[in-house]
């Protein structure tokens, strides 16, 4: 199953395995010395977890009203994403698996019924984002 949801005015998907929840953004408190695209840090359920704009990530512009956070999976990173808004839940037998897009994150894209959606590779940005806050 697949998460959708919107960015730059586009569609992306993240495997729903990964994701622990998905919430209104929350109040950030700042990380000092963080990159540019870490928001903050929230607690959620007693967790430290740190919250980036995945739009800034990426190396868009900043996403300016964000309306939800996706919350990443706690065995996996200590990650949440800042993001335009969330779509739907899509079911696998819905997906048709394509060629990724030329993409730093992108590992494959999704044709569904309504187009198609770039599915983004979570572990690859967690590693990414994880050396980006202990450098």
């Amino acid at each position: 199953m697949y998460l959708i949801f919107t960015m730059q005015g586009g569609r992306y998907a993240f495997e729903l395995n990964w994701i622990a929840a998905v919430a209104d953004p929350f109040r950030c408190w700042p990380i000092p010395g963080a990159p540019y695209c870490f928001k903050g840090a929230v607690n959620i359920h007693g967790a430290i977890v740190s919250v980036v704009d995945l739009a800034l990530f990426m190396e868009f512009p900043e996403c300016s009203e964000p309306e939800k956070m996706i919350v990443i999976s706690p065995d996996i990173s200590s990650l949440a994403f800042l993001v335009e808004s969330v779509l739907r839940v899509v079911p696998e037998n819905e997906v048709t698996l394509l060629d990724p897009p030329q993409s730093r994150f992108a590992s494959s894209t999704l044709m569904l019924p309504d187009g198609k959606v770039t599915l983004l590779d979570v572990a690859a940005m967690v590693s990414v984002a994880e050396k980006l806050i202990t450098r």
